[in-house]
């Protein structure tokens, strides 16, 4: 009796509690990793917070596509707005900067929701005479801009003579591409078109 108790009760107890002392202890990494995510979680809620705040707060400066008839434009502002005078231009094809998943401002509640986005630069140079404060004011002028700009290289030669500064700019444009990127709307600047008779004949 005492050997059949012993086989049927006693050895299966044995075999099935080392069979779950295995299991806790295969499972114990895994529990103590969750414990850690628990303890941080706080932190990782603020986080992916913080994450969402600054996707809203970039992607809207970055359109999807930037011409070299934008950078024009730009140039022309920059010159006009901070009466300076650009005496040469030059522009550059696109530069991939970063690609990766992120989800857009329309799904920034759905992680799942993530599309492929591809980040560009476009340079372009700008050679210029401007004084001193021009040339502050120039690269507030930039950095304030609705899309995103930055610099590569800047460099300034100061013209004792004229009293001015020849100044060399890299400005880099930066776009995003994905998948339901809205349209980007390019500045038109509006020109004159001429007269309705431009061979000025005198009309009957």
């Amino acid at each position: 009796i005492l050997l059949l108790c012993y086989l049927l009760v006693y050895k299966n107890f044995t075999d099935k509690k080392e069979a779950a002392d295995a299991e806790i202890a295969q499972l114990q990494p895994e529990l103590d990793q969750l414990r850690q995510y628990e303890a941080h979680k706080q932190e990782y809620l603020e986080g992916a917070e913080t994450a969402k705040a600054n996707i809203s707060a970039v992607l809207p400066t970055l359109p999807s596509e930037v011409l070299t008839e934008d950078e024009i434009v730009f140039s022309k502002n920059f010159e006009d707005d901070l009466g300076v005078n650009v005496t040469e231009e030059s522009f550059s094809d696109p530069v991939v900067v970063e690609q990766f998943k992120s989800v857009t401002e329309d799904t920034i509640d759905n992680p799942d929701a993530q599309v492929d986005m591809t980040v560009y630069k476009k340079p372009m140079t700008l050679t210029m005479q401007m004084d001193y404060d021009q040339f502050k004011d120039g690269m507030d002028y930039i950095r304030d801009q609705e899309t995103l700009k930055g610099f590569d290289t800047i460099t300034a030669d100061y013209d004792a003579e004229k009293r001015d500064l020849s100044v060399t700019m890299s400005v880099n444009s930066y776009y995003a591409t994905y998948d339901g990127a809205p349209e980007t709307d390019h500045e038109v600047p509006e020109v004159d078109t001429g007269v309705a008779n431009p061979f000025g004949t005198r009309e009957r």
